[in-house]
């Protein structure tokens, strides 16, 4: 019994090896993916419902899920010292709120959002859509050029950080003209939120692939920023008045606070220390 056990392993040792290394390799591949699968099933779903249901916007999704993100975050795991990181997009004070990956508050900078408000269902509105997204890939200025071409990449700055979660690819994160910063703090982009050439050389560098990033339409800032907050005043000043408008509120505050295990509960640490990125591109304490 053990002679043709020997020889039909030293018969097929290679198909063996090549077969152990193959699953481990799938294996590794789901392990990698499944973070992105939630934000991966949200945007088709979202593009099913709206004017970009057709096949090849399903296409990109899968190929941002499939590949780019895989292929990009381990690259990121293999070199280089990013840490994952959390961006927190505040339409209503055109500002995003970065956390690094222990949750403390690490930056603020200004941004410019879309210009419309509301429900995203075409491609041409100018809507910066409300949720949840992942970081799957990072442009550098040589890879805007390949992207956009030499003529239109400068309309992105030095660089761009792409979101999956709704509208891929559609919705990132990146630079401006330097003659258009002095628009940062208000509503004009096309949708994407745009920042400073100084801010967005700071998230080239250190945010790493797999950042999530939530994007909200309340005024509610972090308790470092603002730690007294009042949601009576704060329901009385934008005129909630249902038990469901106030709640939604509320998780919004909470996912600005990733400390906080509950409003009746808040539990926000020591002082953080974290720089500003002013609108003219100047870092300022």
């Amino acid at each position: 019994m053990v002679q043709p056990a020997v020889s039909w392993m030293r018969r097929n040792w290679k198909r063996a090896v090549l077969g152990t290394v193959l699953s481990g390799t799938l294996l590794g591949y789901f392990a990698l993916t499944l973070p992105v699968i939630p934000y991966m099933i949200t945007d088709l779903k979202e593009k099913q419902r709206t004017a970009q249901d057709d096949a090849l916007e399903h296409i990109k999704t899968l190929w941002g899920f499939l590949v780019w993100f895989p292929k990009n975050k381990v690259r990121d795991l293999l070199g280089g010292d990013r840490e994952q990181k959390l961006f927190i997009v505040n339409k209503a004070k055109q500002r995003i709120f970065i956390y690094d990956a222990d949750k403390n508050l690490e930056l603020i900078i200004p941004t410019s959002t879309g210009r419309h408000q509301g429900t995203k269902t075409e491609y041409e509105q100018k809507v910066t859509p409300p949720g949840q997204y992942i970081a799957v890939r990072r442009f550098n200025q040589k890879d805007l050029r390949t992207w956009f071409g030499h003529k239109k990449a400068p309309e992105y700055g030095n660089g761009m950080l792409l979101f999956l979660g709704h509208w891929f690819p559609n919705i990132a994160v990146h630079g401006t003209l330097p003659e258009w910063e002095k628009y940062l703090g208000h509503e004009r982009s096309l949708g994407c939120p745009r920042v400073g050439r100084a801010a967005m050389g700071y998230l080239l560098d250190h945010a790493a692939i797999g950042t999530k990033m939530v994007v909200h339409e309340y005024a509610i800032l972090p308790l470092e920023v603002q730690p007294m907050f009042s949601f009576t005043d704060y329901a009385r000043q934008e005129g909630l008045t249902s038990t469901a408008q106030l709640e939604k509120a509320k998780r919004f505050f909470l996912d600005n606070n990733p400390h906080a295990r509950s409003l009746d509960n808040l539990v926000t640490g020591a002082p953080y220390f974290f720089k500003d990125y002013n609108g003219d591109g100047r870092i300022g304490n």
